[in-house]
């Protein structure tokens, strides 16, 4: 079996909790900010990206949930996105021992 390569699995493995996450869309590529963003640089590209492509207008969110995340990407100027990301905690089975 292989490894999915869609933006949400990896991050959703990392467990990861982010809101400040800046990433800049241009001709010539992107760039993300801060550094510490740079591990699932190509995840976050890949979602502002998505709210690009659904033409996310200034000043407004792009959101979607799924039963394991949810995400908001917002666009702060003509190319700049910011992009929020959580994974949900998950529920605890009721007839686990622990």
């Amino acid at each position: 079996m292989t490894e999915c390569d869609c933006p949400i699995c990896p991050l959703v493995k990392a467990n990861t909790h982010v809101c400040d996450v800046i990433v800049q869309i241009s001709d010539l590529g992107y760039n993300i900010m801060p550094d510490s963003a740079k591990q699932f640089h190509e995840q976050y590209y890949t979602l502002a990206l998505i709210a690009k492509q659904q033409k996310t207008k200034i000043n407004t969110s792009f959101s979607r949930y799924g039963t394991d995340h949810e995400y908001h990407i917002k666009r702060l100027t003509k190319d700049l996105y910011k992009v929020c990301f959580h994974t949900k905690p998950k529920e605890k089975d009721p007839l686990d021992m622990d």
